[in-house]
């Protein structure tokens, strides 16, 4: 009898073992399978990064907290890569006079934010190159500046109205 109960400890171990290695390659296997739909996922729209990177400057009060050099690189930064990931021109890496420049010449943007622009940006490169100072209400319309530029720089949905109307008389 005790080489038959032996047996049978031995077969509940191995029992565990074989579950315990299943439980194992399940969770490896739904590992992968999260991390290969994270990279086949398209990365987010520029505005919603955008949006993300305003909020989170908003919530550091810097301006409050008299940190307007990093306010202002950071803001700059947000928008420059704003407009690089929407417009496909390289801001981040240009000088604020060759961004004006290329961004002039290519007729992505309207008179008013060609304007916006090179008054934010002009104004952003005196604080952190010229070491001027900025009152909060400057900050605050600066901070302004660059969501109302997001806000209007955001693609319009395509209006389904119409093509539902040509459906519908196709239809008929």
């Amino acid at each position: 009898s005790a080489p038959g109960l032996l047996e049978l400890y031995w077969h509940w171990i191995a029992a565990v073992l074989a579950v315990a290695a299943a439980l194992a390659a399940a969770v490896v296997w739904a590992a992968w399978l999260r991390k290969r739909a994270e990279k086949l996922a398209p990365p987010p729209p520029a505005w919603e990064v955008a949006y993300r990177r305003l909020r989170e400057l908003d919530e550091r009060q810097l301006p409050e907290a008299g940190k307007y050099e990093p306010y202002y690189v950071d803001l700059s930064a947000i928008l420059r890569y704003y407009i690089e990931d929407r417009f496909h021109l390289r801001a981040p890496e240009q000088t604020t006079q060759e961004f004006l420049a290329a961004s002039s010449t290519s007729g992505l943007f309207s008179g008013d934010h060609q304007q916006l622009l090179s008054e934010l940006l002009k104004h952003s490169d005196r604080v952190k190159f010229a070491q001027y100072v900025p009152s909060v209400p400057e900050m605050e319309r600066s901070f302004a500046a660059v969501l109302q530029f997001v806000d209007e720089t955001v693609p319009k949905p395509l209006e389904d109205a119409p093509q539902a109307a040509d459906e519908t008389e196709a239809a008929a």
